[in-house]
């Protein structure tokens, strides 16, 4: 609303941002903290069964896998959704602002309707667990008490498993310093490189058609290949190499940038010298040099992201879906807040030591990553497990089972 033309010419605008930004933590918060666990808990199979299929051939359908298709298919999805980003970008320029927040605003309402008329068809446990239990942190093995506790072993032992995945994200910060530096730093690299008639920040768009590309492939042709050939790919592995490609991506940057620096008119100081025309004639240099660095980022994504979200799933006590999913989101905002400490150095003629710093930083935090945590690998299977009462319901999906003879 602060954003239609009157609006604007009222003087609403700068508040109008700040409480939408404050609305939005909030919303987002909540949704991204809910919505996961949501999907994943509709899902209620825990045990391997074996299907006879009509061509003959025995699968089993195994839940772990079943999983990682379910969490694949769901953030293919997500990036399908940020590809309005493409629409609200010239819906901004030949409109404005407030046709470019309608879009999502209407997107938003079809969503909620959608909850409100399947909610009796859909399971609110996770999204209302943390509303409704204690979470009591400080609990310990009852027999090591030495008065009645209203906990038992089981519970301590959830919150252990639940812990894991939370010390496995305190690395995560890092790592979103670097990836969303496609959102500021590489849409000001490409105001000083020439992009034809395009808008810079267009190209931050690039990341998610990667990301709808390759996900795709990882899921339905790497996973699958390396099963075959009987090569070990659990979660923490994953999450390795999404920092190290990452580090490849943000080292790329550096060298973008030195050649930016390299070319004229204003060389290191892109954009900023008399003969730049005031900032509208940029540095000889193709924008399309930057591709790379959102395919590069783009696959960071299918590894570190997608995965951390399943493992967050998979890891938490039943109680507490909803908070190990909050911690694992706050890791981005955590991320944000770090990026401040850049704005020293995200300007010329700084810009390559930044990128050549993030790279080492993520590049260092990828080894350690893995160094610590490769030992949760051998017991990833057995924190996966559940007690379950009910060990049916869900339906059989055929396409993410393996073959017996694998």
């Amino acid at each position: 609303m602060t954003s239609i033309p009157s609006s604007l010419d009222a003087g609403a605008g700068l508040p109008g941002f700040l409480v939408g930004i404050i609305l939005m933590s909030i919303g987002l918060g909540g949704a991204k903290s809910g919505v996961s666990p949501l999907m994943a808990d509709q899902y209620t199979n825990w045990e391997k069964k074996i299907l006879a299929k009509p061509n003959g051939k025995r699968v089993i359908i195994d839940r772990d896998l079943t999983m990682e298709k379910i969490y694949h298919a769901y953030y293919w999805a997500i990036n399908i959704g940020a590809l309005s980003a493409l629409a609200t970008t010239y819906i901004e320029k030949d409109i404005g602002f407030w046709a470019a927040f309608l879009l999502p605003s209407c997107a938003l309402c079809l969503s909620l309707l959608t909850l409100v008329l399947c909610r009796n068809k859909i399971a609110f446990r996770i999204m209302l667990c943390a509303a409704k239990n204690g979470f009591n942190m400080d609990a310990a093995r009852r027999q090591g008490q030495t008065y009645a506790v209203d906990w038992d072993d089981k519970f301590v032992t959830d919150l252990q498993r639940g812990l894991i995945a939370c010390r496995i994200f305190a690395f995560y910060p890092i790592l979103w310093v670097c990836h969303l530096q496609i959102n500021n730093n590489l849409v000001s690299q490409a105001a000083q490189m020439e992009t034809h008639g395009l808008p810079n920040d267009f190209f931050p768009t690039l990341n998610l058609i990667a990301v709808l590309v390759l996900l795709p492939l990882v899921t339905n042709v790497l996973y699958p290949t390396l099963r075959k050939l009987h090569i070990k790919s659990p979660p923490v592995n994953h999450m390795a190499v999404g920092f190290f490609i990452e580090a490849i991506a943000i080292a790329y940057c550096a060298g973008i940038q030195q050649v930016i620096y390299t070319r004229g008119p204003c060389f290191k100081h892109a954009l900023e010298c008399p003969t730049s025309d005031g900032g509208r004639i940029p540095n000889r240099v193709s924008v399309w040099l930057q591709v790379p660095v959102y395919v590069l980022d783009g696959l960071a994504e299918v590894f570190f992201d997608v995965v951390s979200q399943e493992y967050a799933y998979n890891k938490a006590p039943d109680n507490m879906k909803s908070i190990v999913q909050a911690v694992l989101s706050s890791m981005s905002g955590v991320g944000a807040v770090l990026g401040f400490a850049l704005y020293p150095v995200a300007h010329n003629p700084y810009l390559v030591w930044m990128y050549a710093a993030l790279a080492a930083a993520i590049g260092l935090a990828s080894v350690v990553f893995w160094l610590l945590f490769q030992k949760y690998n051998a017991e990833d299977a057995e924190l996966n497990k559940r007690d379950v009462s009910n060990n049916g319901g869900g339906s059989v999906v055929t396409d993410e089972s393996t073959n017996l003879s694998m």
